[in-house]
């Protein structure tokens, strides 16, 4: 099976139907004094040079067969010595290429629609722990446009079955960076985390991944797409919106406090994740207005047993799940040995809010799974709050589990038994 063209084909549904998902091109702004644009965006603007540097101009053939690296490295480069600006691939065209980095602040990498970049599934020749886009310690950088990254995941998910651990390149890696706006782009069967962002001041509008599921055999099947996270948080703030995240590992992973993700669409993936967390403090974490469809979970928090640390603030509120498997999950044992260590890790004032479940759930474990320590309170180390959470299984058989937790719980509907000591709230 051809996995580009099964993809096309998602990306082209997918568009057509999800109009939540359409977020618009930023708005661009020519100052005269000094002669830059301002990116402008739904929450962040960032500041673009004023040089326009065509990969082509530097010796690029978008022929799909020619690697590109070096005139797009070029072109990179002489838009950075300039001062920043624009840096386009031009349409129609495939740009086979291996790691690039961007070496300047100020310059925003545009693939417009029409064009992709295409990434060298070459491994004997990939740069050796380099990334696909790199970035570090720089200041307002932008990737824009319609246009499509393709990263050829198959054999880099092939050589991971085949052997752990091998090194395998994010699609977009930044680390050290300040104002970053990533807006409309398409990324597509990504070797490995999809956007790992160690960033301050993101914005991510109107992106789409997509990537198989992880669920099947790479020897049998192209539904093996291994770790590829669509976004790793590691910055503040940080805001996504309008994204189609469909994918075969976390739809979002937040490692950061002061994340909002909204008015989004997650397909396959697994859920709106915060974590995995051990010794972290993470607070004002909303995740609203999103679809599930087909997620293994939808609200998951996960930290490691014998650790400390302190979650709290976090909002899931206006959610409508289809088809997921586990709609919350909040555990402190993951990937726990059989004898785990005590954890004083507290999740405080976790609220689930208005959210609407559809489709079979929980069908190998409880729609809703809490699992935490008492080692910081006898009471439980987890505090929750639902909040208007309704199933409507067909099969009438989701359940529910509760260990260390308390809190209050107001308007659950759907759920056949559980064993959650939570008092209604007063108000």
């Amino acid at each position: 099976k051809d996995i580009r063209s099964g993809c096309h084909a998602m990306i082209a549904n997918l568009i057509a139907v999800i109009a939540i998902c359409s977020g618009g091109a930023p708005t661009r702004v020519k100052r005269a004094e000094p002669s830059v644009t301002v990116l402008r965006e739904k929450y962040l603007s960032i500041t673009i040079g004023p040089n326009e540097c065509s990969a082509t101009d530097h010796g690029a053939k978008g022929d799909g067969k020619a690697n590109d690296t070096v005139a797009i490295q070029a072109a990179l480069d002489a838009c950075g010595a300039a001062g920043g600006g624009r840096v386009t691939l031009p349409a129609p065209g495939r740009y086979l290429s291996s790691a690039i980095t961007v070496p300047a602040p100020n310059i925003e990498f545009h693939i417009p629609s029409g064009a992709t970049l295409l990434v060298s599934d070459d491994m004997k020749a990939w740069p050796k722990n380099q990334h696909i886009i790199e970035m570090k310690n720089l200041h307002d950088v932008a990737i824009t446009g319609g246009g499509t990254v393709d990263g050829q995941g198959l054999v880099w998910w092939r050589a991971e079955e085949k052997k752990k651990d091998v090194f395998r390149p994010h699609m977009v890696d930044a680390n050290g960076v300040k104002n970053l706006l990533l807006t409309d782009t398409i990324y597509l069967n990504a070797p490995n985390h999809v956007l790992e962002l160690g960033a301050d001041y993101t914005e991510l509008s109107g992106i789409t991944v997509l990537s198989p599921p992880s669920t099947g055999d790479c020897k049998k099947t192209d539904a093996c797409a291994h770790n590829t996270d669509a976004v790793d948080v590691h910055g503040e703030p940080f805001y996504i919106h309008n994204v189609n995240f469909t994918t075969g590992d976390d739809n979002v992973a937040v490692h950061a406090n002061g994340t909002l993700v909204e008015d989004s669409y997650f397909g396959t993936g697994h859920g709106a994740s915060i974590g995995s967390l051990c010794d972290d403090w993470i607070t004002n974490v909303t995740f609203r207005n999103i679809t599930f469809q087909g997620t293994t979970a939808g609200c998951r928090i996960k930290s490691h047993p014998g650790c400390s640390g302190h979650v709290w603030d976090v909002t899931y509120e206006s959610l409508t799940m289809h088809d997921v498997g586990q709609p919350v999950d909040i555990t402190q044992f993951y990937d726990a040995p059989s004898h785990p260590k005590p954890s004083t890790m507290h999740f405080d004032s976790i609220r689930f809010s208005n959210i609407q479940v559809f489709g079979s759930s929980g069908t190998s474990s409880p729609a809703i799974d809490m699992e935490c320590d008492k080692a910081w309170s006898q009471e439980g180390n987890c505090h929750v709050v639902i909040d208007n959470v309704a199933f409507h299984d067909d099969s009438g058989k989701s359940g529910m589990k509760c260990t260390g937790v308390n809190g209050t719980m107001n308007g659950l509907t759907g759920i056949s038994d559980h064993d959650c000591a939570m008092p209604p709230s007063s108000s």
